[in-house]
């Protein structure tokens, strides 16, 4: 501490009777409580560290903070209440089974579209896997048709090895809610149709390419913007439409290939290794379906190189017959948005990277896996 002292200072609760032949007393240290972030404090931080990580790079960015989407510049003025045209985005967001945990800055206008948009679709996805598979609460919004015309709204979900559907009442029609009633009464049986709406499959993997995106942004900051080969993702996520194809893949670790509490891996970037050796970075989520331990992000690092392993890698593993390397290694990495050092970009940072992993100080930490086909 440089000679000096620290001090601190915490209520201490004495027991409220000592007896006199004891010589040792159990002392409980009661330690305050930190105070939550307030929203608006959230963001003047998350102002301040990007906007300084930015100038680093691009010294016009000085006074600004850069949404990470549409690369707009922004003055302190747009995160406060009255205008708000920047604010926090979750890295995962809690509605695609997020925990409320990592979070950035973005435009305003950024997040409400992806959210709308795409985010949706990834929350509606995971929904139905948990109503389909029983696991959790999720329950799916429907309408089931009996013989005759009668229609009626309700919700279902897994339940007892069977299907459970809950009636709602402001979309069913009171008269048809009887009709059905009845003939349950009469027959005791039922046989219907169910409209059942299924994920636009182009829509909800943009969302989960965009929370890797913001990850990769939270831990390497604007030199992932810059040379990170993410210029292809900002593309698809300013389109107006979802693309036909998202070139990028996952890999669905089921449980017991990790070796490592799935909390230590979630939302944290990594490098990964494949056993060919080709690298890329890597980042876990939540896996909707309760099989899977969890879902990894692949995308390309920094620099030709990287993304010449990647295409590689992508390639490989979209092609069944010639699959690259079915086993990954995952290589924790330093933080670089506060200290970037940037005598290192590009090709040279990722092979320092790749270098670094190499060295007998890296462990994998153990994590060795092999993705389901």
């Amino acid at each position: 501490m440089g000679g000096k002292s620290l001090k601190i200072a915490v209520p201490i609760e004495w027991p409220a009777k000592l007896r006199e032949n004891d010589r040792t007393a159990s002392l409980r240290f009661a330690m305050p409580k930190r105070a939550k972030e307030k929203p608006s404090e959230k963001r003047r931080r998350l102002f301040k560290l990007y906007s300084a990580n930015a100038a680093i790079f691009a010294p016009e960015y000085s006074q600004y903070c850069p949404c990470p989407i549409c690369l707009s510049g922004f003055g302190e003025r747009a995160i406060e209440a009255d205008t708000l045209l920047m604010d926090i985005a979750h890295v995962f967001p809690k509605s695609c089974g997020g925990n409320g945990g990592p979070k950035v800055l973005t435009c305003k206008q950024c997040n409400s579209r992806i959210g709308r948009e795409y985010d949706s679709e990834f929350a509606y996805d995971s929904k139905l896997v948990a109503a389909l598979d029983g696991s959790g609460n999720g329950c799916v919004a429907t309408r089931i048709r009996l013989p005759g015309g009668t229609s009626i709204g309700t919700e279902f979900r897994k339940q007892n090895g069977g299907f459970r559907f809950d009636l709602i009442p402001k979309q069913t029609n009171p008269v048809e809610r009887d009709r059905l009633i009845k003939s349950l009464r009469e027959t005791g049986d039922l046989s219907f149709t169910m409209d059942l709406r299924t994920p636009d499959p182009k829509r909800y993997p943009v969302s989960l390419l965009h929370s890797a995106y913001l990850a990769m942004y939270r831990y390497f900051g604007f030199e992932y913007l810059v040379t990170g080969n993410s210029e292809w993702i900002r593309d698809i996520l300013v389109r107006e439409d979802a693309p036909d194809d998202v070139p990028f893949f996952t890999l669905d670790v089921p449980k017991g290939c990790i070796s490592v509490a799935r909390n230590d891996l979630l939302y944290t970037p990594f490098l990964a290794t494949s056993e060919s050796g080709l690298h890329a970075l890597a980042v876990a989520f939540p896996a909707a379906n309760k099989e899977m331990e969890t879902r990894i992000v692949l995308l390309p690092g920094f620099g030709k190189e990287a993304m010449h392993d990647y295409e590689k890698l992508r390639m490989g593993w979209e092609n069944s017959q010639q699959r690259i390397g079915a086993i990954f290694e995952f290589h924790p990495l330093e933080p670089r948005l506060v200290d970037p050092k940037c005598q290192w970009f590009g090709n040279n940072l990722w092979r320092r990277l790749v270098a670094q992993s190499r060295e007998p100080s890296s462990k994998a930490r153990g994590i060795r896996m092999e993705p389901s086909a």
